[in-house]
């Protein structure tokens, strides 16, 4: 701090940040912990709802609608989604079924 001022000037505030930086990699902290991956019998669900979604809104090839699902679900294993995460899929899902003409 310098007498006419009351703040920190640049260097000073870099120093505390580094500081606060260090301080904080030094801290233990508790692994995290991923939610398991949605099993297959919820993703069975999502891939159900989405294709009946999909194919009133006219998304889907009538020929080969389950290769694009087939696609997305694959989408979502890599991405290991949660149960929680699934579920709100499917919960859009149906919020927008509600709304699809």
């Amino acid at each position: 701090m310098t007498p006419q001022k009351s703040s920190l000037n640049l260097a000073q505030a870099v120093l505390v940040f580094g500081y606060e930086v260090l301080l904080a990699r030094a801290t233990p902290r508790p692994p995290h912990q991923e939610p398991p991956p949605a099993d297959e019998k919820l993703l069975a669900r999502l891939r159900n709802r989405t294709g009946e979604l999909l194919s009133r809104v006219g998304f889907l090839n009538p020929q080969q609608p389950d290769r694009a699902l087939d696609e997305l679900l694959q989408l979502l294993r890599r991405a290991r989604a949660s149960r929680r995460e699934v579920e709100m899929l499917l919960a859009a899902l149906d919020q927008l079924a509600r709304n699809v003409r």
